[in-house]
């Protein structure tokens, strides 16, 4: 009995207790609790809070606080002034912590919120309260966690979310529903999120550490996997405090049919936008980030290696790329990666085509060819220096030292750099003997001379001042050797001289200029040689060469357009050459123009069987205009005839006209025919012209008449001694 009293008691008690907390609860004002409420978040996070709407408390069905507006200012350097604003927040309070006086929340709820977390550019982020709290010096605040020690519950509806960065568009994204909770106290919780992010629906899910864990200082582990349109992420480890990134250290796995449009990833060009699959391991320090063992394919590409971040000095690391048609390998620091601040690292690569990036995208179309790089480089905001440069494209090789200077109004490169060989062909898609460009020569319908256009853009984008010591510089027809080559480029103009060096042995001097800045762009050349070997000249057009000896060359000559048809079809200008004696390989010229069966040059020279023909001398004057080569001058005397040409080479056809008559020294060659070459430089033809006996007895070069001024031209070249323009003059 005395027992049953003391519970019956006891009950009695417990009822008017409640009951008057009930009867207070119902009649007090608690927006008078409102001030010092908000003192008491303000002080814990060292910055304001503030309800601006009223304090309300339940009791029934459960106990229950909310508050209408909620505030909470933004850092100091934040780019607005507040970070987070909720319409509505409400936390249910466990009903026997109220009786023992130690309130404890079990769950909240937010309705309406607004959330901005931002990064400055110093590597602070205004969601870092840790800092503030410890700065508070004002007493014990583990008050001010303890009463979330029972929380096992999070849910959130209608929240929109803003994250930005230095330097990027902000991201943006909004959640309908966030739910996380757990089924006791102390239990695992479980996440479910849903929302759009771009208008792409999103969700997440996934199981983590107890809440009461994070809350009394802890960090979270479990696993997350986020899904979307496109694409799928699974993240598994130790997920830190959220969303500082400090202790955190998670595996990363992830695919999609498109990379995300987010962040950064929105300026990737479309060429890595393709499928994707992503395997990393992240881990967040005090002062960046740290991502290792990564392993990403996109589309035809590849990264490997391993990558920090430092919110003072940047990225460093190592990381290697693989292109479909080509790989890099880059060591060292990398800076913001979204200037040159800082960058100080050591690049090597090699691949059968350049990387379409920046100004290389300009050369990657038109040059088709196997290229091996190194360099260090370092930079700051306005320049990068290259140093150790060693850069082999193709045939061609160059070493030494650049510089970009992008502090003017447009970026300057100057460099000085030494080559074993510098081939300037290569930049007009020249001489490339690839499987695309014998396709594309197919393609062409038998055309020698290639259509495909040759981008000069990258000849506007910056000027230039470049020493070049090339022991070997060649072009399509022409070679030097121990040269000095001055290049500059000003305002897409672009000149070449060379200003000491030898071509075939001979000194010589040359200049070219590419003018880019009109359009079509016009190409000027000009160079001249005295004492030749005109062997190996002729080498690069055959071996052995069809002829040798001494000679002189002067070249002046114009073109207009941007692939090699056009340039050949506009040519204009004048070449004048001059040999002495030598010999002429006919078996050789034969192959040349692919005759069979007609001995063309036994036929000149009145004898069917002839391999090598002593030369006594060589002289031309030709004259080009749109693209039309006229011969004004063109003999050649051996010891048992002289023969004389005529006719005219379309370039812009490819066709030749030519006639070549023979004068036979003896009267036993009286049989010499004259000779006419036609047809098309893919194809062409041979023929024996018909004379009749009169023309033959009055001498068939008396029917040959160079023009006057054609022949003065090589006078004043200083070839008047030449034996080859004294037959010229003496045919007028």
């Amino acid at each position: 009995m005395r027992l049953l009293k003391i519970f019956t008691v006891i009950v009695i008690l417990a009822i008017v207790i409640i009951g008057a907390l009930v009867f207070y609860a119902q009649r007090l004002d608690w927006n008078t609790v409102k001030p010092e409420v908000e003192e008491r978040i303000s002080k814990a996070v060292g910055r304001k809070f503030e309800i601006t709407g009223d304090l309300h408390f339940t009791l029934f069905p459960l106990p229950r606080v909310s508050a209408d507006g909620l505030r909470l200012a933004n850092a100091e350097w934040g780019s607005a002034p507040l970070m987070l604003e909720a319409k509505a927040v409400s936390f249910t309070i466990a009903p026997l912590s109220i009786l023992l006086g130690d309130p404890r929340a079990t769950a909240i709820t937010l309705d309406g919120v607004e959330l901005l977390l931002e990064e400055n550019a110093d590597g602070r982020d205004n969601w870092d309260l840790d800092d503030v709290a410890a700065g508070d010096s004002s007493g014990d605040s583990s008050g001010q966690t303890v009463v979330f020690a029972k929380l096992r519950s999070v849910k959130a509806n209608d929240v929109d979310v803003v994250y930005r960065q230095p330097g990027a568009d902000p991201i943006r994204f909004h959640v309908d529903s966030a739910r996380i909770g757990a089924k006791a106290i102390g239990s695992g919780q479980d996440v479910i999120v849903t929302g759009t992010l771009n208008d792409s629906a999103f969700s997440v899910k996934g199981a983590l550490s107890p809440m009461s864990d994070f809350l009394l200082g802890r960090g979270l582990k479990g696993q997350v996997s986020v899904q979307a349109s496109g694409f799928e992420l699974s993240m598994n480890g130790d997920f830190g405090r959220p969303p500082s990134l400090v202790g955190t250290d998670f595996e990363v796995r992830g695919k999609g049919g498109s990379v995300p449009k987010i962040g950064a990833l929105d300026g990737l060009p479309e060429d890595l936008r393709g499928e994707w699959q992503a395997d990393l391991r992240f881990a967040g320090v005090k002062d960046g980030y740290r991502i290792s063992d990564a392993d990403v394919r996109v589309g035809e590409f590849r990264l490997r290696g391993d990558l920090t971040r430092d919110h003072t000095s940047g990225y460093r690391g190592e990381l290697d790329i693989e292109g479909p048609d080509y790989k890099l390998n880059l060591d060292g620091q990398f800076g913001s990666l979204d200037g040159t601040q800082g960058l100080d690292a050591t690049v090597k690569g090699s691949g059968t085509r350049l990387p379409a990036v920046g100004t290389l995208a300009s050369f990657q179309e038109q040059i088709r060819a196997a290229w091996d790089a190194s360099f260090h480089v370092n930079g700051t905001s306005s320049r990068l220096d290259l140093k150790d440069v060693s850069l082999k494209l193709g045939r061609s090789d160059l070493s030494g030292t650049l510089s970009l200077d992008r502090a003017g109004p447009r970026p300057r490169i100057e460099g000085k750099l030494t080559s074993e060989l510098l081939d300037i062909a290569l930049f007009w898609g020249v001489g490339d003997d690839s499987p695309e460009a014998q396709k594309s020569g197919k393609a062409r319908g038998g055309k020698v001379f290639g259509d495909e256009s040759v981008s000069l853009a990258w000849m506007k984008l910056a000027d230039a001042s470049l020493v070049v010591a090339a022991k070997r510089l060649e072009g399509n027809i022409f070679k030097y050797t121990d040269t000095l080559l001055r290049i500059t480029l000003e305002q897409g103009r672009m000149k070449l001289v060379s200003e000491q060096g030898t071509i075939y042995g001979a000194t010589a001097s040359g200049e070219l200029l590419i003018d880019a800045s009109v359009e079509p762009p016009k190409l000027l050349m000009e160079a001249k040689a005295r004492g030749a070997d005109v062997g190996k000249i002729m080498r690069d057009w055959s071996e052995p060469p069809f002829m040798t000896g001494q000679g002189d060359f002067e070249i002046k000559l114009s073109f207009t357009g941007n692939s090699l048809a056009t340039l050949m079809s506009t040519l204009s200008g004048e070449t004048k050459i001059v040999v002495g004696e030598g010999q002429a390989e006919v078996g050789v010229l034969e192959r040349m123009v692919r005759t069979v069966g007609l001995k063309t040059i036994g036929n000149l020279l009145g004898q069917e069987k002839v391999d090598t023909v002593p030369m006594n001398c060589f002289a031309a004057n030709l004259s080009a205009e749109a693209g039309v080569v006229k011969a004004d001058v063109l003999v050649m005397d051996t010891d048992r005839a002289s023969i004389f040409g005529s006719g005219t080479v379309d370039l812009g056809k490819e066709k030749y006209d030519l006639l070549f008559k023979p004068k036979p020294k003896s009267v036993t060659l009286n049989t010499a025919v004259p000779i006419r070459l036609g047809g098309t430089f893919r194809d062409p033809t041979v023929s024996a012209e018909k004379v009749g006996a009169l023309r033959k007895l009055a001498g068939i070069a008396s029917l040959f008449v160079f023009p006057p001024a054609a022949i003065a031209g090589l006078v004043d070249f200083g070839a008047e001694n030449n034996q080859c323009v004294k037959l010229a003059a003496e045919s007028k």
